[in-house]
């Protein structure tokens, strides 16, 4: 508003270079309209996983409740990790944390699937 208020001033009417510079000053009124239109949403589940094949197969597995995938880079670069945040609540203490793995179930079987809670 400082770089554009003086050209404002002379090319706009008063009354509305007024409220503009109301509005550019107090952005209280338009945060609270925003939230009321746009809830803020909770992930009613976080699924974090080391792997990108696991990331496909927990897209595969949820469709369309997944809302985001995140990438993490650690300690220099060395470690990834993936988070996908999956369906929406209403209380953040609902929030599932999950840590998605695969282990042997038994020496000769197949691998199975595991979700940890964290």
């Amino acid at each position: 508003m400082e770089l554009v208020g003086p050209l404002l001033k002379r090319r706009l009417p008063f009354e509305l270079y007024g409220k503009i510079q109301v509005l550019a000053h107090n952005l209280g009124p338009v945060m609270a309209e925003l939230l009321e239109k746009h809830p803020q949403k909770i992930p009613q589940m976080i699924v974090r996983t080391k792997s990108l094949s696991y990331v496909r197969r927990l897209i595969r597995r949820y469709g369309v409740d997944v809302n985001a995938v995140c990438h993490e880079t650690r300690e220099f670069g060395l470690r990834q990790c993936f988070t996908v945040e999956v369906g929406y609540t209403d209380a953040l203490h609902k929030v599932r944390v999950y840590r998605y793995l695969r282990q042997p179930r038994w020496r000769n079987e197949a691998w199975r699937e595991i979700g940890v809670l964290v």
